[in-house]
């Protein structure tokens, strides 16, 4: 039998997540899918940043361009960050009631909240709180920690369980 929306069978790999369809046309892809892929890109944003502020603070020489330049790449990759992760969530958001209420749903949503909380710190700091920056090393630490839970027990997890290297929930 087909569901309210006319799809038959058409569930995702992820609880609750249904195959993205385009209208007249075979299923795309499942929406969760596409939720790790992005939420692993936003993570591998995060790593970047990471490198760009530890070339910045002289720990690290790995990009041959100026200072300037690494500034400008870091807030650019913050910027791609905040909006994924602005996408994702709205999604994670909207399938909430659907979701299991397993340990790893809950830690992703505290990650994700205190991902999203830190970001609006961060942003604050560096613009409208000077007497903040001196705490900036601290914020971007604990985003990036936030980032990398989000990304465990999410992306991480979804195709750990897609390739069967663990058993889904």
């Amino acid at each position: 039998g087909a569901d309210e929306e006319g799809h038959r069978g058409e569930v995702g790999l992820w609880p609750g997540s249904r195959l993205l369809r385009l209208p007249g046309a075979l299923p795309v892809m499942d929406i969760a899918l596409i939720k790790s892929l992005l939420t692993a890109g936003a993570f591998a944003l995060g790593v970047l940043n990471v490198l760009l502020m530890l070339q910045l603070f002289g720990k690290l020489s790995l990009f041959r361009i100026s200072t300037r330049t690494l500034q400008i790449w870091h807030r650019a990759n913050g910027l791609a960050v905040l909006v994924i992760f602005g996408f994702v969530a709205f999604h994670c958001i909207r399938i909430w009631p659907f979701a299991p209420g397993t340990a790893r749903i809950w830690l992703h949503a505290a990650f994700g909240t205190l991902g999203l909380l830190l970001i609006a710190l961060k942003v604050t700091a560096v613009r409208w709180v000077p007497r903040l920056i001196d705490g900036i090393v601290w914020i971007g630490t604990a985003l990036f920690i936030a980032i990398t839970g989000i990304f465990l027990t999410s992306a991480a997890y979804y195709f750990l369980v897609a390739f069967g290297i663990l058993p889904g929930e």
